[in-house]
């Protein structure tokens, strides 16, 4: 069999052409066409490499990796043991937690880590709120304010 969009030579049981991505149908000619011309290349700034690589068949897919999460999970250690002295971190994780959480659907890599990331955040930023009750409740008896 060749292809149709492209005329490469398809083994048998190919569902989709190696030159160009085409799904294998039906209506695929078992000899090639004689007045066959290829379709005009793209230059679309690829490697040779990728540009000879197959499409995607089906169960493949891309990788996509949620780097935002990952950031606010990373964030979100950090703020645990610094929570107290440099509130900054857990706010910064707690922000890019949120990020990694709006892109979960895009992305398929690291999806589990941005909802401990989010997780730990919120404990973390609940501890400091307590803390920081806590210690203007302490100066204000401190000093007779209250």
């Amino acid at each position: 069999m060749y292809c149709k969009n492209c005329g490469t030579f398809l083994n048998d049981g190919a569902r989709f052409c190696p030159n160009c991505g085409t799904p294998v149908g039906s209506s695929v000619p078992t000899t090639p066409q004689q007045n066959y011309q290829p379709a005009p290349r793209q230059n679309n700034y690829q490697s040779a490499s990728k540009q000879n690589q197959p499409a995607p068949g089906p169960g493949v897919y891309e990788v996509k990796k949620n780097g935002i999460g990952l950031a606010g999970f990373i964030f979100s250690i950090i703020s645990l043991f610094a929570n107290y002295a440099l509130c900054i971190w857990g706010i910064l994780g707690f922000i890019f937690s949120i990020a990694g959480m709006a892109r979960r659907k895009k992305c398929n890599k690291w999806n589990g880590v941005t909802t401990a990331g989010f997780v730990i955040n919120l404990l973390s930023l609940i501890g400091w709120v307590i803390v920081w009750i806590a210690a203007s409740a302490t100066l204000m008896a401190l000093f007779g304010l209250a």
